[in-house]
Formats: C-alpha cells, sequence, structure tokens
C-alpha cells in the first residue's frame, strides 16, 4: 500500500513450475482489495487477457437481509455500488475499506448502520463487535468513534429485540460515559476532535457533532437502564439527556435566521447541511422551529456551491449523510433527494458514475471521499441506500423502545413516489418474517401497491392519497396524513390500487369521504 504513515507495500512471489497445462495460485493467509490489476514483464509478443486472472470476492456470511430494485437504472446502480461496499467491509470484523487500513473504526460502521442492516442481518455480527468492543473495555477517545460501545448494544434491541448484550456489557458503558463526562464535557457540550469527518462542507464544528453525539448516547444510556432495570441510572440519563438537548439548542440555534450555526445566536454565518440535519433527525429542535430548519436544509442543499454551480449537492460526511437523507425524507423533501442524485459533479453520486482514466464505467462501489480521491471502496458515504429501502420502495421497521415482544413488532409501508421512478420493489427479513412490497404506476395514473405483512406484525400502510382507494377486506381505513390516506392491515398479503395524477406522478388530495375500500 505504499510506504508511508500506513504501512509499506506487500508481496507476494510466486515460483512457477513449468507445468505444460499452466498453474493457479492464490495467497492463503491474506486478501487484497483491487478494481484494476496492472500486468508487466510479460514477452513483447504476448497480449495478456482478462482471462488470465480471476477476483474472488469475499466477505462474512451473513444473511440477506433484504432487497430493492426500481425501474430507474441510475437508483440501482447506486444501490449495488453501496451493496458491494458493505459486502466488502464484512470480514472477520468491520473494516474501513478492504484495500488500506482494513481497520474497524466504530464509526465507519455505526453511521450508515440505516443502510447496512437492510442489506444484511447483523444479529450474530453485531454480538461479536461487541464482544471486541468489551474485551479489554477499551474505547475511541472521539466520542462518535467511541460511542460504539454504547450504540451496538442499543442497536442490537432496536434490530433485533435484544436486551441480553446490553446488559452483560452495562458496566463497560457506564465507563464510557463516565469518562465521557469527565474528560470531554464542558457545560454539556462536548468538542469531537474529528467533526464531520469526510464531507465536503468542512465548517461544521466538532462542537456540534461532539453534543449530538454525547446527545445520542446518552439517550440510548438512558433507554437502555430502563430495559435492564437500572431504574436509578435511566432516570439520571433521562435528566442528562433533557439538559444536552437544551445546551445545544442555546449554543447552536440562531434564532434570526432559524438555522443551527457553530455559533448560535452570536453569528449567522457557517450553518451547513449537516448542522440542520442533526438537530432535525435527532428531534433537537424545536417544534415551533422546525419548518424553519427544515427549509434551511432545503436551502442549503440547493444553493450549496459546486462545480458547475447547478442544482442540490448533498454536502455531508461520515456523521451528516445519514441525518441529511433522513431529515429530508422524513420531512416530506424526497424531492430534493432525487433531484440531487441527477447530478454529476462534486460532490454527488453522480460523480461517482462518471467515467475516469483508471475507472472508464465509473465506480463500482462508494468512495471514500465525494474528490473521488483515497479509497475507492467505503462505506461512510453509502448512507442513500437508506433511502432507497425506507423511502422509495416503503418499507420502514419501527423500532422497540421497552421491552416488548416481537410479536408486538410495527412496520409502516409508505412508498415515496419521485420523478421519473415508476416502480419499485423490496423486501426486509424482520425477527417474525418477510415483510415484502411492491408498487407500479402507469402513464395512465393508476397505482398499484401490494404488501406483504409476516405473521403476528401489524402494519399501517399509507397509500397515496386519491378520491378512490380500492384494498382488500381486511384493510381498515385509519384517515388521511396530508397526500396520504392510512390503513390498518394484519399479516398477510394486501394489494390497493388508486388514481393519480397522470401529468406528474403525485397523487391528487380529495376528501376521506370520497375514500372507498
Amino acid at each position: 500500500i505504499g510506504v508511508g504513515d500506513r504501512g509499506t507495500d506487500v508481496f507476494n512471489t510466486y515460483t512457477t513450475a513449468g507445468r505444460a497445462g499452466g498453474e493457479t495460485w492464490h495467497p492463503d493467509f491474506n486478501y487484497f482489495a483491487m478494481q484494476w490489476v496492472q500486468v508487466t514483464g510479460l514477452p513483447a509478443d504476448y497480449r495478456p487477457n482478462p482471462d488470465m486472472m480471476t477476483g474472488v470476492r469475499l466477505q462474512a456470511d451473513v444473511p440477506v437481509a433484504g432487497s430493492f430494485t426500481s425501474s430507474n437504472t441510475r437508483i440501482n446502480r447506486i444501490h449495488n455500488m453501496s451493496r458491494y461496499s458493505f459486502a466488502s467491509n464484512l470480514l472477520s470484523v468491520f473494516t474501513d475499506c478492504p484495500g488500506r487500513e482494513k481497520l474497524s473504526y466504530p464509526a465507519d460502521y455505526i453511521m450508515p448502520m440505516g443502510a447496512i442492516h437492510r442489506n444484511v442481518n447483523l444479529n450474530a455480527f453485531l454480538r461479536t463487535t461487541m464482544r471486541h468492543l468489551g474485551y479489554t473495555g477499551r474505547f475511541g477517545d472521539e466520542i462518535n468513534w467511541g460511542n460504539a460501545i454504547v450504540l451496538v448494544p442499543s442497536i442490537l434491541h432496536d434490530l433485533y429485540n435484544d436486551t441480553t448484550v446490553m446488559a452483560s456489557y452495562y458496566q463497560q458503558m457506564t465507563n464510557f460515559v463516565n469518562y465521557i463526562q469527565r474528560e470531554k464535557v464542558q457545560e454539556y457540550i462536548v468538542d469531537a476532535a474529528l467533526a464531520d469527518w469526510v464531507e465536503d462542507d468542512d465548517r461544521t464544528s466538532g462542537r456540534i457533532t461532539g453534543t449530538w453525539g454525547y446527545y445520542l448516547t446518552i439517550k440510548a444510556m438512558a433507554n437502555m437502564a430502563n430495559l435492564t432495570r437500572h431504574a436509578t441510572d435511566a432516570g439520571h440519563y433521562t435528566n442528562l439527556a433533557s439538559k444536552i438537548r437544551k445546551a445545544f439548542y442555546d449554543a447552536f440555534f440562531n434564532e434570526r435566521s432559524g438555522r443551527y450555526t457553530n455559533f448560535g445566536n452570536n453569528s449567522t454565518l457557517n450553518a451547513t447541511q449537516t448542522a440542520q440535519a442533526l438537530a432535525l433527525d435527532a428531534e433537537l429542535v424545536l417544534e415551533e422551529n422546525r419548518e424553519r430548519v427544515l427549509n434551511a436544509l432545503v436551502d442549503l442543499t440547493y444553493n450549496y456551491p459546486s462545480q458547475d454551480g447547478q442544482g442540490p449537492h448533498l454536502s455531508g460526511g461520515t456523521i451528516g449523510m445519514g441525518p441529511i437523507v433522513r431529515a429530508l425524507s422524513a420531512g416530506g423533501r424526497d424531492d430534493v433527494l432525487w433531484d440531487a442524485l441527477q447530478q454529476n459533479d462534486q460532490p454527488s453520486y453522480g460523480f461517482f458514475l462518471a467515467p475516469t482514466v483508471a475507472h472508464p464505467k465509473g465506480f463500482t462501489t462508494i468512495g471514500e471521499r465525494w474528490n473521488r480521491k483515497a479509497s475507492k471502496n467505503h462505506m461512510i458515504l453509502a448512507q442513500i441506500d437508506e433511502w432507497f429501502h425506507r423511502g422509495v420502495a416503503g418499507i420502514q421497521p419501527m423500532p422497540l423502545s421497552t421491552i416488548s415482544s416481537i410479536q408486538d413488532k410495527q412496520l409502516v409501508f409508505q412508498p415515496k413516489l419521485v420523478r421519473d421512478v415508476k416502480s419499485a420493489a423490496g423486501t426486509y427479513q424482520t425477527p417474525m418474517g418477510e415483510a415484502r412490497n411492491e408498487w407500479n404506476r402507469t402513464a395512465e395514473g393508476l397505482f398499484t401497491f401490494t404488501v406483504t405483512v409476516p405473521a403476528n406484525t401489524a402494519a399501517e400502510v399509507r397509500v397515496p392519497a386519491v378520491g378512490h382507494v380500492q384494498g382488500t377486506e381486511r384493510a381498515t381505513f385509519v384517515g388521511m396524513s396530508g397526500h396520504y390516506a392510512l390503513y390498518t392491515v394484519p399479516s398477510g398479503t394486501h394489494t390497493f390500487s388508486s388514481i393519480l395524477d397522470a401529468f406528474n406522478g403525485t397523487s391528487t388530495r380529495l376528501s376521506p369521504g370520497r375514500l372507498a375500500k
């Protein structure tokens, strides 16, 4: 990998035996990540061909958790690039990249977890991860890299209803929190050295990302203290989370501009996409300010300075990218995500797709940095894949917050219809079985939507609101919410159909009285 701070080149030498039929060799004790191969030293009259070498894809044997496909070629390609990045960074541990350090930096897998777990089941893998983290009790000094020792047990509960890991490692988790409070906290504010690592817009203060990470850590501790029956701790952490939330608002919200900035009311400068999204996604925003902050996020996305100066661009990094995607979608601005996906200059996923000398057909995995430099195979900017599953396809598992039985697991099916996407389908393996959905719309405006709910699971189906909705007999109409008609359904397969606006693909909003079963 080259002489330098990260190490030196790795060499393998093989001496041929000169067999007439040729010979096959591969390394036994290590693996190499590659996207092209350079062959030198061959006779002048010999022309190599691709059949000389076979690339073998390696990954941990983890179960497939879900699938996604759509009618849109670009979305499908970015999804496949994300999926390959996830797969090639799953070996004996999570790695940051398969071709350089191969180290298990926690934020590299915690931050895109919303996308990773939709592709692979991590129930066993995360248990092993926690065993590694808890074996010595050591943790990273930067809060958003060190807090995996708290967030991994929390994720295991939210995704797989597990409380045994948090109970086993409760002392290690409290040790980390105590360290942060002793060494890093100043009046409920934490300054994180790496800020929003690899973001295109490097103006987000580490005080914002650090305090956000501190808040999430303490909220997770409050929930897990309750789940493990540490009642006194639960009350303490709940109260502490409220104080951190207030401190975040006081320190960073600029009331005049309605934006989060590095210096709050002292300056309107340095308002970034990441700062707005962290506040929105973690519900650090006061309800009366939510619309202003969402509008700020949209404005900062559309007006972000890019190479060509056209259209919206997503500028977030390791910490901010997931919250940006989730905040826009939760705020009903999926159109912004769609528009950003159409861009081809830095920073954009289209920039990864563009041909280069080394990649004539563009990247096949997600790069580490928006400028295409450094590693070509990282997970940290692949958070957009979460939107493909939750938004475009529309399968939304609801995280648990109590010691609920997995029979109480809830699902929401809500497809987000965007521009040129005519159809999408997805699956997700819940603890009770596979959830599945598929939707399609025609040029004439006919919309069909089929969902499959696993056994012992309730679901809410949100159908784009129209004048006449046809659904299965077992679907119960609940009411209208914006442009969606809400139904509750039991286990089984249910199909809905409706009429959309054939010109722009959006639904026509009519009164609930016009709805039919």
